[in-house]
């Protein structure tokens, strides 16, 4: 930012977002490739639910946390992934565990 001539108070909150959205993103990657999981098994209006909670959380932290200025905005997200991740988490443990059926998924050519 102070490349392209911000001052450096600027620069300094814009390296905030780049902080605070690595953990953010880690944990979206997670809940993507579990979205996949549910998806495939059925569970997808569960999970739909949990992203839903999850973006009224996100919103909720962002103006409850707007008191800590950029700070808690830039945090907001991190914190509503997290709690998808445990909710989501519940879900994954409560899933029935799949039997073997005992035939091959081999096909036979």
């Amino acid at each position: 930012m102070a490349a392209f001539g911000a001052g450096p108070a600027i620069a300094h909150e814009g390296v905030l977002f780049p902080r605070c959205v690595g953990p953010y993103l880690v944990l979206m990657a997670g809940l993507i490739a579990l979205g996949g999981v549910f998806e495939g098994s059925g569970e997808a209006p569960a999970l739909l639910r949990v992203t839903a909670l999850g973006t009224v959380v996100q919103l909720a932290l962002a103006y409850a946390l707007t008191g800590l200025g950029l700070h808690g905005v830039c945090l907001a997200p991190a914190f509503a992934a997290a709690v998808q991740c445990a909710l989501v988490r519940l879900l994954f443990r409560r899933a029935p565990v799949q039997e073997e059926t005992g035939v091959s998924s081999v096909r036979a050519g």
